[in-house]
Protein backbone atom coordinates (compact mmCIF):
# COMPACT_ATOMS: atom_id res chain seq x y z
CA UNK A 1 0.00 0.00 0.00
CA UNK A 2 1.51 3.37 -1.05
CA UNK A 3 2.44 5.71 1.79
CA UNK A 4 -0.09 8.46 2.48
CA UNK A 5 2.57 10.49 4.30
CA UNK A 6 4.93 10.22 1.33
CA UNK A 7 2.23 11.09 -1.22
CA UNK A 8 1.00 14.03 0.84
CA UNK A 9 4.59 15.26 1.19
CA UNK A 10 5.02 15.05 -2.60
CA UNK A 11 1.82 17.01 -3.10
CA UNK A 12 2.65 19.53 -0.40
CA UNK A 13 6.07 20.23 -1.92
CA UNK A 14 4.41 20.75 -5.29
CA UNK A 15 1.72 22.97 -3.77
CA UNK A 16 4.49 25.09 -2.23
CA UNK A 17 5.93 25.41 -5.74
CA UNK A 18 2.48 26.39 -7.00
CA UNK A 19 2.48 29.13 -4.37
CA UNK A 20 6.01 30.28 -5.17
CA UNK A 21 5.48 30.60 -8.94
CA UNK A 22 2.67 33.19 -8.65
CA UNK A 23 4.61 34.92 -5.87
CA UNK A 24 7.46 35.38 -8.35
CA UNK A 25 5.52 35.92 -11.58
CA UNK A 26 2.40 37.88 -10.61
CA UNK A 27 4.21 41.02 -9.36
CA UNK A 28 6.43 40.92 -12.45
CA UNK A 29 3.66 40.29 -14.98
CA UNK A 30 1.28 42.83 -13.41
CA UNK A 31 3.98 45.49 -13.80
CA UNK A 32 5.35 44.67 -17.27
CA UNK A 33 2.01 43.89 -18.96
CA UNK A 34 -0.18 46.38 -17.12
CA UNK A 35 -3.80 46.00 -16.07
CA UNK A 36 -5.20 46.40 -19.62
CA UNK A 37 -3.13 43.62 -21.23
CA UNK A 38 -3.55 41.44 -18.15
CA UNK A 39 -7.31 41.89 -18.47
CA UNK A 40 -7.23 40.72 -22.11
CA UNK A 41 -5.20 37.69 -21.05
CA UNK A 42 -7.61 36.93 -18.22
CA UNK A 43 -10.66 37.16 -20.50
CA UNK A 44 -9.26 34.95 -23.28
CA UNK A 45 -7.86 32.44 -20.79
CA UNK A 46 -11.27 32.19 -19.13
CA UNK A 47 -12.98 31.43 -22.44
CA UNK A 48 -10.36 28.78 -23.27
CA UNK A 49 -10.71 27.41 -19.76
CA UNK A 50 -14.44 27.06 -20.30
CA UNK A 51 -13.87 24.86 -23.36
CA UNK A 52 -11.19 22.94 -21.46
CA UNK A 53 -13.84 21.89 -18.96
CA UNK A 54 -15.80 20.29 -21.81
CA UNK A 55 -12.67 18.57 -23.14
CA UNK A 56 -11.91 17.15 -19.70
CA UNK A 57 -15.52 16.13 -18.98
CA UNK A 58 -15.32 14.14 -15.74
CA UNK A 59 -12.24 12.13 -16.75
CA UNK A 60 -10.01 13.28 -13.87
CA UNK A 61 -12.22 12.14 -11.00
CA UNK A 62 -13.80 9.22 -12.86
CA UNK A 63 -10.48 7.92 -14.18
CA UNK A 64 -8.79 8.34 -10.80
CA UNK A 65 -11.57 6.47 -9.01
CA UNK A 66 -11.86 3.72 -11.65
CA UNK A 67 -8.12 3.01 -11.66
CA UNK A 68 -8.01 2.94 -7.84
CA UNK A 69 -10.69 0.23 -7.80
CA UNK A 70 -8.93 -2.14 -10.26
CA UNK A 71 -5.25 -1.38 -9.68
CA UNK A 72 -4.57 -4.83 -8.18
CA UNK A 73 -5.69 -6.56 -11.40
CA UNK A 74 -3.26 -5.97 -14.30
CA UNK A 75 -5.73 -7.09 -16.98
CA UNK A 76 -8.54 -4.92 -15.64
CA UNK A 77 -6.11 -2.04 -15.22
CA UNK A 78 -5.04 -2.11 -18.88
CA UNK A 79 -8.59 -2.49 -20.17
CA UNK A 80 -9.95 0.27 -17.93
CA UNK A 81 -7.19 2.73 -18.79
CA UNK A 82 -7.34 2.36 -22.57
CA UNK A 83 -11.13 2.37 -22.77
CA UNK A 84 -11.31 5.61 -20.76
CA UNK A 85 -8.35 7.25 -22.50
CA UNK A 86 -9.63 6.55 -26.03
CA UNK A 87 -12.94 8.16 -25.10
CA UNK A 88 -11.00 11.12 -23.71
CA UNK A 89 -9.18 11.59 -27.03
CA UNK A 90 -12.40 11.43 -29.07
CA UNK A 91 -14.13 13.98 -26.86
CA UNK A 92 -11.07 16.25 -26.87
CA UNK A 93 -10.85 16.34 -30.67
CA UNK A 94 -14.50 17.35 -30.97
CA UNK A 95 -14.09 20.18 -28.45
CA UNK A 96 -10.92 21.50 -30.14
CA UNK A 97 -12.83 21.77 -33.44
CA UNK A 98 -15.76 23.58 -31.80
CA UNK A 99 -13.39 26.01 -30.04
CA UNK A 100 -11.70 26.92 -33.33
CA UNK A 101 -15.05 27.57 -35.01
CA UNK A 102 -16.26 29.77 -32.15
CA UNK A 103 -13.09 31.81 -31.52
CA UNK A 104 -11.96 32.24 -35.13
CA UNK A 105 -15.37 32.39 -36.78
CA UNK A 106 -17.50 34.27 -34.25
CA UNK A 107 -15.18 36.27 -31.96
CA UNK A 108 -14.03 39.48 -33.65
CA UNK A 109 -11.30 40.58 -31.26
CA UNK A 110 -8.07 39.03 -29.99
CA UNK A 111 -8.30 36.13 -32.47
CA UNK A 112 -4.58 35.33 -32.31
CA UNK A 113 -4.62 35.32 -28.50
CA UNK A 114 -7.65 33.03 -28.56
CA UNK A 115 -5.88 30.69 -30.99
CA UNK A 116 -2.81 30.47 -28.76
CA UNK A 117 -4.93 29.93 -25.64
CA UNK A 118 -6.51 26.99 -27.48
CA UNK A 119 -3.31 24.99 -26.96
CA UNK A 120 -4.48 24.35 -23.40
CA UNK A 121 -7.53 22.52 -24.81
CA UNK A 122 -5.32 20.47 -27.14
CA UNK A 123 -3.26 19.41 -24.13
CA UNK A 124 -6.31 17.63 -22.66
CA UNK A 125 -5.90 14.92 -25.33
CA UNK A 126 -2.60 13.86 -23.73
CA UNK A 127 -3.53 14.10 -20.04
CA UNK A 128 -3.01 10.73 -18.32
CA UNK A 129 -2.23 12.02 -14.83
CA UNK A 130 -5.44 10.45 -13.50
CA UNK A 131 -3.86 7.02 -14.09
CA UNK A 132 -0.95 7.73 -11.74
CA UNK A 133 -3.21 9.36 -9.18
CA UNK A 134 -5.43 6.27 -9.14
CA UNK A 135 -2.33 4.11 -8.69
CA UNK A 136 -1.20 6.52 -5.93
CA UNK A 137 2.08 7.05 -7.80
CA UNK A 138 2.15 10.76 -7.15
CA UNK A 139 5.90 11.04 -7.66
CA UNK A 140 5.51 10.82 -11.45
CA UNK A 141 2.80 13.48 -11.54
CA UNK A 142 4.76 15.77 -9.23
CA UNK A 143 7.93 15.35 -11.31
CA UNK A 144 6.07 16.35 -14.45
CA UNK A 145 4.31 19.30 -12.84
CA UNK A 146 7.47 20.57 -11.13
CA UNK A 147 9.49 20.41 -14.35
CA UNK A 148 6.85 22.35 -16.27
CA UNK A 149 6.45 24.96 -13.53
CA UNK A 150 10.18 25.65 -13.48
CA UNK A 151 10.42 25.88 -17.28
CA UNK A 152 7.34 28.11 -17.45
CA UNK A 153 8.75 30.39 -14.76
CA UNK A 154 12.05 30.73 -16.60
CA UNK A 155 10.31 31.40 -19.93
CA UNK A 156 8.15 34.19 -18.48
CA UNK A 157 11.15 36.09 -17.14
CA UNK A 158 13.14 35.50 -20.33
CA UNK A 159 10.54 36.47 -22.93
CA UNK A 160 7.90 38.71 -21.30
CA UNK A 161 9.36 42.22 -21.08
CA UNK A 162 6.48 44.63 -21.77
CA UNK A 163 2.81 45.09 -22.84
CA UNK A 164 3.70 44.05 -26.41
CA UNK A 165 4.69 40.60 -25.14
CA UNK A 166 1.11 39.61 -24.28
CA UNK A 167 1.12 37.00 -27.07
CA UNK A 168 4.30 35.42 -25.70
CA UNK A 169 2.83 35.27 -22.20
CA UNK A 170 -0.37 33.71 -23.55
CA UNK A 171 1.72 31.06 -25.37
CA UNK A 172 4.06 30.08 -22.54
CA UNK A 173 1.54 28.68 -20.05
CA UNK A 174 -0.55 26.41 -22.35
CA UNK A 175 2.53 25.28 -24.30
CA UNK A 176 4.16 24.18 -21.04
CA UNK A 177 1.05 22.22 -20.11
CA UNK A 178 0.99 20.46 -23.48
CA UNK A 179 4.68 19.51 -23.33
CA UNK A 180 4.27 18.21 -19.79
CA UNK A 181 1.43 15.86 -20.69
CA UNK A 182 3.31 14.56 -23.75
CA UNK A 183 6.34 13.76 -21.57
CA UNK A 184 4.24 11.66 -19.18
CA UNK A 185 2.27 9.77 -21.86
CA UNK A 186 5.00 7.15 -22.62
CA UNK A 187 5.26 6.46 -18.87
CA UNK A 188 1.53 5.74 -18.78
CA UNK A 189 1.78 3.33 -21.72
CA UNK A 190 4.68 1.53 -20.03
CA UNK A 191 2.67 1.28 -16.80
CA UNK A 192 -0.43 -0.38 -18.30
CA UNK A 193 0.86 -2.15 -21.41
CA UNK A 194 0.13 -1.89 -25.13
CA UNK A 195 -3.01 -0.37 -26.58
CA UNK A 196 -6.21 -2.36 -26.22
CA UNK A 197 -8.95 -0.45 -27.99
CA UNK A 198 -12.61 -1.41 -27.86
CA UNK A 199 -14.92 1.36 -29.02
CA UNK A 200 -17.96 -0.26 -27.41
CA UNK A 201 -16.28 -0.44 -24.00
CA UNK A 202 -15.05 3.12 -24.35
CA UNK A 203 -18.58 4.41 -24.83
CA UNK A 204 -19.75 2.39 -21.82
CA UNK A 205 -17.80 4.91 -19.75
CA UNK A 206 -19.51 7.88 -21.37
CA UNK A 207 -22.58 7.99 -19.11
CA UNK A 208 -20.71 7.86 -15.75
CA UNK A 209 -18.12 10.32 -17.09
CA UNK A 210 -20.97 12.59 -18.14
CA UNK A 211 -22.47 12.39 -14.64
CA UNK A 212 -19.18 13.66 -13.17
CA UNK A 213 -19.01 16.25 -15.95
CA UNK A 214 -22.11 18.00 -14.63
CA UNK A 215 -20.29 19.23 -11.50
CA UNK A 216 -17.23 20.10 -13.60
CA UNK A 217 -19.22 22.37 -15.91
CA UNK A 218 -21.01 23.78 -12.90
CA UNK A 219 -17.69 24.49 -11.16
CA UNK A 220 -16.49 26.28 -14.29
CA UNK A 221 -19.46 28.62 -13.95
CA UNK A 222 -17.98 30.01 -10.76
CA UNK A 223 -14.31 29.81 -11.79
CA UNK A 224 -14.39 30.97 -15.42
CA UNK A 225 -17.82 32.47 -16.00
CA UNK A 226 -17.41 35.03 -13.23
CA UNK A 227 -14.27 36.41 -14.90
CA UNK A 228 -16.07 36.47 -18.26
CA UNK A 229 -19.03 38.34 -16.75
CA UNK A 230 -16.71 40.89 -15.13
CA UNK A 231 -15.20 41.39 -18.60
CA UNK A 232 -18.64 41.83 -20.19
CA UNK A 233 -20.22 44.12 -17.58
CA UNK A 234 -17.13 45.99 -16.39
CA UNK A 235 -13.66 47.06 -17.54
CA UNK A 236 -10.48 45.13 -18.34
CA UNK A 237 -8.97 46.67 -15.20
CA UNK A 238 -11.73 45.16 -13.07
CA UNK A 239 -11.04 41.78 -14.72
CA UNK A 240 -7.39 42.13 -13.69
CA UNK A 241 -8.37 43.00 -10.10
CA UNK A 242 -10.71 40.02 -9.87
CA UNK A 243 -8.27 37.57 -11.45
CA UNK A 244 -5.38 38.71 -9.26
CA UNK A 245 -7.56 38.29 -6.18
CA UNK A 246 -8.49 34.77 -7.30
CA UNK A 247 -4.84 33.96 -8.03
CA UNK A 248 -3.73 34.94 -4.53
CA UNK A 249 -6.63 32.99 -2.99
CA UNK A 250 -5.63 29.89 -4.97
CA UNK A 251 -2.36 29.74 -3.00
CA UNK A 252 -3.84 28.73 0.39
CA UNK A 253 -6.58 26.70 -1.35
CA UNK A 254 -3.96 24.61 -3.16
CA UNK A 255 -2.83 22.96 0.09
CA UNK A 256 -6.41 21.83 0.72
CA UNK A 257 -6.48 20.46 -2.82
CA UNK A 258 -3.30 18.49 -2.16
CA UNK A 259 -4.94 16.65 0.72
CA UNK A 260 -8.00 15.82 -1.36
CA UNK A 261 -5.88 14.58 -4.27
CA UNK A 262 -4.04 12.13 -2.00
CA UNK A 263 -7.07 10.89 -0.07
CA UNK A 264 -9.48 10.31 -2.98
CA UNK A 265 -7.77 7.23 -4.52
CA UNK A 266 -6.92 5.78 -1.09
CA UNK A 267 -10.53 5.98 0.08
CA UNK A 268 -11.92 4.80 -3.28
CA UNK A 269 -9.67 1.72 -3.00
CA UNK A 270 -10.71 1.17 0.64
CA UNK A 271 -14.43 1.44 -0.13
CA UNK A 272 -14.14 -0.84 -3.20
CA UNK A 273 -12.10 -3.52 -1.39
CA UNK A 274 -13.80 -3.40 2.00
CA UNK A 275 -12.86 -5.72 4.85
CA UNK A 276 -13.39 -5.85 8.60
CA UNK A 277 -10.97 -2.98 9.18
CA UNK A 278 -12.35 -0.68 6.46
CA UNK A 279 -14.72 1.28 8.70
CA UNK A 280 -11.99 1.89 11.26
CA UNK A 281 -9.49 2.98 8.59
CA UNK A 282 -12.00 5.36 7.01
CA UNK A 283 -12.82 6.89 10.40
CA UNK A 284 -9.12 7.45 11.13
CA UNK A 285 -8.54 9.01 7.70
CA UNK A 286 -11.47 11.39 8.22
CA UNK A 287 -10.39 12.38 11.75
CA UNK A 288 -6.88 13.21 10.62
CA UNK A 289 -8.10 15.19 7.61
CA UNK A 290 -10.62 17.22 9.62
CA UNK A 291 -8.04 18.14 12.26
CA UNK A 292 -5.62 19.27 9.58
CA UNK A 293 -8.09 21.36 7.57
CA UNK A 294 -9.51 22.98 10.72
CA UNK A 295 -6.05 24.01 11.92
CA UNK A 296 -4.86 25.13 8.48
CA UNK A 297 -7.94 26.80 7.00
CA UNK A 298 -8.56 29.19 9.90
CA UNK A 299 -4.87 30.10 9.96
CA UNK A 300 -4.98 30.83 6.22
CA UNK A 301 -8.19 32.85 6.43
CA UNK A 302 -7.23 35.12 9.32
CA UNK A 303 -3.63 35.34 8.15
CA UNK A 304 -4.74 36.60 4.73
CA UNK A 305 -7.21 39.04 6.28
CA UNK A 306 -4.43 40.42 8.48
CA UNK A 307 -1.91 41.06 5.70
CA UNK A 308 -4.23 41.75 2.73
CA UNK A 309 -3.61 45.52 2.21
CA UNK A 310 0.17 45.25 2.62
CA UNK A 311 0.33 42.05 0.56
CA UNK A 312 -1.52 43.64 -2.37
CA UNK A 313 0.80 46.65 -2.39
CA UNK A 314 4.05 44.67 -2.05
CA UNK A 315 2.95 41.81 -4.27
CA UNK A 316 1.37 43.77 -7.13
CA UNK A 317 2.71 47.31 -6.90
CA UNK A 318 0.94 50.67 -7.08
CA UNK A 319 -2.49 50.82 -8.68
CA UNK A 320 -3.75 47.55 -7.23
CA UNK A 321 -4.96 48.79 -3.85
CA UNK A 322 -8.48 47.51 -4.53
CA UNK A 323 -7.14 43.95 -4.56
CA UNK A 324 -6.28 44.25 -0.84
CA UNK A 325 -9.90 45.10 -0.06
CA UNK A 326 -11.16 42.22 -2.23
CA UNK A 327 -8.76 39.78 -0.54
CA UNK A 328 -10.11 40.68 2.90
CA UNK A 329 -13.59 39.62 1.79
CA UNK A 330 -12.75 36.55 -0.28
CA UNK A 331 -10.46 35.10 2.44
CA UNK A 332 -13.57 34.22 4.46
CA UNK A 333 -14.30 31.44 1.96
CA UNK A 334 -11.26 29.31 2.89
CA UNK A 335 -12.63 27.29 5.87
CA UNK A 336 -15.98 26.49 4.26
CA UNK A 337 -14.23 25.60 1.00
CA UNK A 338 -11.98 23.24 2.98
CA UNK A 339 -14.94 21.45 4.55
CA UNK A 340 -16.78 21.15 1.24
CA UNK A 341 -13.68 19.84 -0.53
CA UNK A 342 -13.05 17.29 2.23
CA UNK A 343 -16.57 15.85 2.04
CA UNK A 344 -16.55 15.70 -1.76
CA UNK A 345 -13.11 14.09 -2.14
CA UNK A 346 -13.16 11.82 0.91
CA UNK A 347 -16.77 10.69 1.11
CA UNK A 348 -18.97 11.34 -1.91
CA UNK A 349 -16.63 10.67 -4.85
CA UNK A 350 -14.73 7.67 -3.34
CA UNK A 351 -18.06 6.00 -2.45
CA UNK A 352 -19.37 6.63 -6.00
CA UNK A 353 -22.12 8.63 -4.32
CA UNK A 354 -22.33 10.96 -7.29
CA UNK A 355 -25.92 12.22 -6.98
CA UNK A 356 -25.48 14.49 -3.92
CA UNK A 357 -22.10 15.57 -5.28
CA UNK A 358 -23.68 16.63 -8.57
CA UNK A 359 -26.66 18.30 -6.87
CA UNK A 360 -24.40 20.33 -4.58
CA UNK A 361 -22.26 21.63 -7.43
CA UNK A 362 -25.25 22.44 -9.65
CA UNK A 363 -26.90 24.25 -6.74
CA UNK A 364 -23.70 26.23 -6.26
CA UNK A 365 -23.49 27.06 -9.96
CA UNK A 366 -27.08 28.32 -10.10
CA UNK A 367 -26.44 30.45 -7.02
CA UNK A 368 -23.19 31.81 -8.45
CA UNK A 369 -24.48 32.72 -11.90
CA UNK A 370 -27.59 34.36 -10.43
CA UNK A 371 -25.57 36.43 -7.96
CA UNK A 372 -22.94 37.33 -10.58
CA UNK A 373 -25.57 38.60 -13.03
CA UNK A 374 -27.03 40.78 -10.28
CA UNK A 375 -23.89 41.98 -8.49
CA UNK A 376 -21.17 42.32 -11.15
CA UNK A 377 -23.25 44.76 -13.19
CA UNK A 378 -23.22 47.22 -10.28
CA UNK A 379 -20.13 46.30 -8.24
CA UNK A 380 -17.64 44.95 -10.80
CA UNK A 381 -14.92 42.76 -9.27
CA UNK A 382 -16.41 43.22 -5.79
CA UNK A 383 -19.66 41.68 -7.02
CA UNK A 384 -17.76 38.64 -8.30
CA UNK A 385 -16.00 38.23 -4.95
CA UNK A 386 -19.24 38.42 -2.95
CA UNK A 387 -20.87 35.90 -5.30
CA UNK A 388 -17.93 33.51 -4.90
CA UNK A 389 -18.09 33.60 -1.10
CA UNK A 390 -21.85 33.07 -0.92
CA UNK A 391 -21.68 30.28 -3.49
CA UNK A 392 -19.11 28.29 -1.53
CA UNK A 393 -21.23 28.57 1.61
CA UNK A 394 -24.31 27.26 -0.21
CA UNK A 395 -22.35 24.43 -1.82
CA UNK A 396 -20.60 23.28 1.35
CA UNK A 397 -23.70 23.61 3.54
CA UNK A 398 -25.61 21.20 1.31
CA UNK A 399 -22.99 18.42 1.45
CA UNK A 400 -22.39 18.96 5.17
CA UNK A 401 -26.10 18.51 5.90
CA UNK A 402 -26.27 15.49 3.58
CA UNK A 403 -23.32 13.79 5.33
CA UNK A 404 -24.38 14.73 8.87
CA UNK A 405 -24.87 11.04 9.73
CA UNK A 406 -21.34 10.17 8.62
CA UNK A 407 -19.51 13.02 10.37
CA UNK A 408 -20.08 14.00 13.99
CA UNK A 409 -19.47 17.74 13.64
CA UNK A 410 -19.90 18.43 17.36
CA UNK A 411 -16.74 16.41 17.99
CA UNK A 412 -14.70 19.13 16.29
CA UNK A 413 -16.69 22.19 17.43
CA UNK A 414 -14.59 23.17 20.44
CA UNK A 415 -11.33 22.81 18.52
CA UNK A 416 -12.61 24.92 15.60
CA UNK A 417 -13.86 27.59 18.01
CA UNK A 418 -10.41 27.86 19.57
CA UNK A 419 -8.74 28.14 16.14
CA UNK A 420 -11.19 30.93 15.24
CA UNK A 421 -10.45 32.85 18.45
CA UNK A 422 -6.69 32.56 17.95
CA UNK A 423 -7.10 33.57 14.30
CA UNK A 424 -9.00 36.73 15.23
CA UNK A 425 -6.21 37.75 17.61
CA UNK A 426 -3.62 37.08 14.89
CA UNK A 427 -5.55 39.13 12.30
CA UNK A 428 -5.98 42.12 14.64
CA UNK A 429 -2.30 42.17 15.62
CA UNK A 430 -1.04 41.85 12.03
CA UNK A 431 -3.39 44.60 10.83
CA UNK A 432 -2.16 46.92 13.60
CA UNK A 433 1.44 46.19 12.57
CA UNK A 434 0.55 47.16 9.00
CA UNK A 435 -1.05 50.43 10.11
CA UNK A 436 1.89 51.29 12.37
CA UNK A 437 4.75 50.39 9.99
CA UNK A 438 3.19 51.34 6.64
CA UNK A 439 3.57 49.67 3.24
CA UNK A 440 6.74 47.72 2.50
CA UNK A 441 8.40 44.33 2.24
CA UNK A 442 9.77 44.58 5.80
CA UNK A 443 6.27 45.23 7.13
CA UNK A 444 4.92 42.16 5.34
CA UNK A 445 7.73 39.98 6.70
CA UNK A 446 7.12 41.20 10.26
CA UNK A 447 3.39 40.55 9.87
CA UNK A 448 3.96 36.99 8.66
CA UNK A 449 6.49 36.13 11.39
CA UNK A 450 4.42 37.63 14.21
CA UNK A 451 1.22 36.11 12.87
CA UNK A 452 2.73 32.62 12.64
CA UNK A 453 4.18 32.93 16.13
CA UNK A 454 0.83 33.94 17.62
CA UNK A 455 -1.16 31.22 15.87
CA UNK A 456 1.29 28.37 16.52
CA UNK A 457 2.13 29.28 20.11
CA UNK A 458 -1.49 29.84 21.18
CA UNK A 459 -2.52 26.61 19.43
CA UNK A 460 0.16 24.61 21.25
CA UNK A 461 -0.92 26.11 24.58
CA UNK A 462 -4.53 25.10 23.91
CA UNK A 463 -3.61 21.58 22.80
CA UNK A 464 -1.37 21.08 25.81
CA UNK A 465 -4.02 22.31 28.23
CA UNK A 466 -6.82 20.29 26.63
CA UNK A 467 -4.67 17.18 26.00
CA UNK A 468 -6.37 16.82 22.62
CA UNK A 469 -6.19 13.11 21.83
CA UNK A 470 -6.99 13.41 18.12
CA UNK A 471 -4.24 15.98 17.51
CA UNK A 472 -1.78 13.98 19.60
CA UNK A 473 -2.37 10.85 17.53
CA UNK A 474 -2.10 12.82 14.29
CA UNK A 475 1.24 14.37 15.30
CA UNK A 476 2.55 10.89 16.14
CA UNK A 477 1.66 9.61 12.67
CA UNK A 478 2.89 12.63 10.74
CA UNK A 479 5.96 13.66 12.76
CA UNK A 480 6.85 10.36 14.43
CA UNK A 481 6.36 11.74 17.95
CA UNK A 482 3.66 13.33 20.08
CA UNK A 483 3.98 17.10 20.41
CA UNK A 484 1.56 17.25 23.36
Amino acid sequence: MPSLKKNFTYNLVYQILIVLVPVLTTPYVSRVLGAESLGVYGFTASVAGYFLVFANLGFANYGNRSIAKVRNDKYQLRETFWSIYMLQILVGLVIVCIYLVVTLGIMRQNNIIFLVQGIIILSALFDTTWLFMGLEKFGIVIFRNTLIKILTLAAIFMFVKGPDDLLKYALIVPAGQLIGFIIVLPMAVKEVGKLKFNLKKSFQHFKPVLVLFVPMIAISLFTSMDTILVGIFSSAKQVAFYQLTSTILSMPKSVIGALGAVMLPRLAHTFANGNDNSSTNISVYMDNSIIFISFYSFAAMFGLIGVAPILANVFLGNGYGEVGYLLTIIATVIPIYAWGNLIRTQLLIPKSNDKPYVISIVLGAITNVTLNLILIRFLGALGGVIATVLTEYVLATYVMVYCAKDIHYSRYGMMSGVFISIGIIMAIVTRLIGIKMGYGVVTLMVQVIVGMFIYLSFTLVYLKKSKNKLFSELSLKVLGYKII
